[in-house]
């Protein structure tokens, strides 16, 4: 992207500017870089002091995005004379009501937008239809977007790939030593001694609580290092996957303590709504 077009002496009295630069969750580290480098360039040509915002894999709701939620606070009190993205869009690609709160942080203080390809000024009719064009176009890829990670994650469970996210205890995803699965779970061994021993204490009328007694007393750890407790020992304990299956669509909505405005809150569907694939790797019970 050239910023040659552009020329210092027929810009506005810019002086201090933020970079913000958004990654997705799908691009690399790769992109990341070219985006924060290309944003530097047009500051070092133009002499601009600038302060970065970088957000990395965050959801497209403002709410869920610090840095964001940070910029659009000081540039409603007027801390910068413009914003600058690599493009239009990474600002945001949320419903009406969040498109429309971006534009009136941006009109209320008379600060500019930025790309390497155009100069918005929301206050000017022209510019301001041309952002709601760019908006809706934005609103209609990442819907696309999620409607195709909706369709490939149901097709996967229905494969019998896992996509639920953190393997239960004792799987791992994939591959753990010879053992492999292409998109699916593997039994690690030395969990597998310890899950099995839970098991026998439970059948020998030990409740969660007593078994998590016992691990922590023997100086046993979660995979991430923690001490059991019995709410995570009973989840153990009643998973179908170890009996082999993999299930999914258990839920629908949006379970985040900050939902998107719209959004429907999150419940659980009858078991006859599940995708329940059998077979799908080893049992362990």
């Amino acid at each position: 992207m050239s910023t040659d077009r552009y020329d210092p002496f027929h810009l506005p009295d810019i002086k201090f500017v933020a970079n913000y630069i958004r990654k997705s969750r799908a691009e690399s580290t790769e992109d990341l870089e070219k985006h924060r480098m290309t944003l530097e360039r047009l500051c070092k040509v133009h002499g601009w002091k600038y302060v970065e915002y970088l957000e990395v894999g965050t959801s497209d709701s403002i709410e869920l995005r610090p840095k964001m939620t940070q910029l659009l606070r000081e540039v409603e009190d007027e801390y910068y004379d413009a914003v600058l993205v690599v493009d239009y869009d990474r600002l945001g690609r949320g419903d009406l009501g969040e498109q429309d709160r971006i534009k009136k942080a941006f009109q209320k203080s008379d600060t500019l937008i930025i790309t390497p390809e155009k100069i918005y000024n929301l206050n000017d009719d022209l510019d301001d239809t041309y952002a709601d064009f760019k908006g809706l176009c934005a609103r209609q890829e990442l819907k696309m977007i999620t409607k195709r990670l909706r369709q490939g994650k149901k097709i996967g469970a229905l494969r019998g790939d896992w996509t639920n996210g953190t393997p239960p205890f004792p799987y791992v995803y994939q591959q753990y030593q010879d053992k492999f699965n292409k998109k699916g779970l593997v039994v690690h061994p030395e969990r597998y001694l310890i899950y099995r021993e839970f098991v026998e204490l439970a059948l020998n009328n030990k409740s969660p609580r007593e078994i998590a007694t016992i691990a922590n007393n023997r100086g046993l750890r979660t995979p991430k290092g923690y001490i059991w407790h019995a709410e995570s020992i009973y989840r153990i304990l009643i998973d179908e996957t170890g009996l082999g299956k993999i299930i999914s669509n258990k839920t629908e909505g949006d379970g985040h303590r900050k939902r998107k405005p719209g959004a429907k809150p999150v419940r659980k569907l009858p078991r006859s709504e599940w995708v329940i694939v059998e077979n799908c790797h080893e049992a362990v019970k």
